[in-house]
C-alpha cells in the first residue's frame, strides 16, 4: 500500500496501555517520523527505559482483508528481526484539507494510542537532509580516532556520533569500532555521517559490513541498505 499518506512526524497525545503493561504510559508524548524511504526516526526522553519500538527503524503499511473488511497495518520493524504491527483504527491521513491530520494504533494485549500529525513532509518546517562529511573528511575539530586493521588513522566527532545514538565512551568505541578492515571502516564511517552508502561500495565489502552490523546496536539500517545493494 502506498505510504505516502502517512510520512511525517506523529505526536502520541493518548496512550491506553492494556492490562498488566504499565510500561507503556512512557509512550504519551513521544514523536516519530516516518519518512519517504521507509525510515523512522524516533524522539523520547531518555530518563525512561526504552522499549523494544524505539529500536524499529524502518516502517511499512500493508492493507489486508479481514472477512469482507479490508484493514490497514502500520509495521515497525529492525534489521534484526524486531517487528512490532499496529492496526490503524480511524484512519484519517491522505487528505491535505484536513491537516492536523489523527490516527488511532492500536495492537491488541499491549495498547492503544492516538497520534495527531505535528507536520507532514514538504512543511517549511520540516527538516531538510543534510550530511557531515566534509567533516569526516577532512578531519577538523575532531576529538577521538578510530584505527583500522592496518593502523590507519580515522579523525571522528563524538556529538555526531552521540546525534547516531552511539555510546561515545572511549573504551566502548576501542571495542567496537577498532580493528576492521578500511573498507567496512570507511563504509559505516560514511553510514554515520550521511545515512547512507559509500558511492564506491563493492559486495564483497557489503558482505562484510553485514555481518559487522549484526553484532552492533544503531546499525540496523546500514545491514539493511547492504542487503538491497547485494540483491540489487
Amino acid at each position: 500500500m502506498a505510504t505516502e499518506p502517512f510520512w511525517g512526524t506523529w505526536k502520541v497525545t493518548e496512550v491506553t496501555p492494556a492490562t498488566g503493561h504499565p510500561e507503556i504510559l512512557v509512550l504519551d508524548g513521544v514523536e516519530f517520523t516516518l519518512k519517504e524511504n521507509g525510515d523512522v526516526d524516533w524522539k523520547f526522553s531518555e530518563n525512561y527505559d526504552r522499549l523494544p519500538l524505539f529500536d524499529c527503524d524502518t516502517f511499512e503499511v500493508l492493507r489486508e482483508r479481514d472477512g469482507f473488511t479490508i484493514v490497514v497495518l502500520l509495521r515497525f520493524g529492525a534489521w534484526k528481526g524486531c517487528i512490532v504491527e499496529f492496526l490503524v483504527d480511524n484512519e484519517h491521513v491522505g487528505a491535505q484539507g484536513n491537516f492536523p491530520r489523527n490516527m488511532q494504533l492500536t495492537l491488541e494485549g499491549w495498547c492503544s494510542m492516538s497520534c495527531q500529525s505535528v507536520r507532514k513532509l514538504g512543511d517549511s518546517k520540516f527538516d531538510t537532509n543534510f550530511h557531515f562529511l566534509p567533516a569526516l573528511d577532512h578531519g577538523i575539530f575532531h576529538d577521538f580516532t578510530i584505527e583500522s586493521r592496518s593502523n590507519r588513522a580515522y579523525n571522528v566527532h563524538k556529538t555526531i556520533l552521540n546525534a547516531e545514538k552511539i555510546n561515545t565512551d572511549e573504551k566502548f568505541l576501542k571495542s567496537s569500532f577498532f580493528g576492521f578492515s578500511d573498507e567496512v571502516t570507511q563504509t559505516f564511517l560514511h553510514f554515520i555521517y550521511s545515512r547512507c552508502l559509500p558511492p564506491n561500495l563493492t559486495q564483497q565489502t557489503a558482505h562484510q559490513v553485514i555481518e559487522f552490523s549484526r553484532n552492533q546496536p544503531n546499525f540496523n539500517w546500514l545491514g539493511k541498505l547492504c542487503e538491497n545493494f547485494i540483491k540489487n
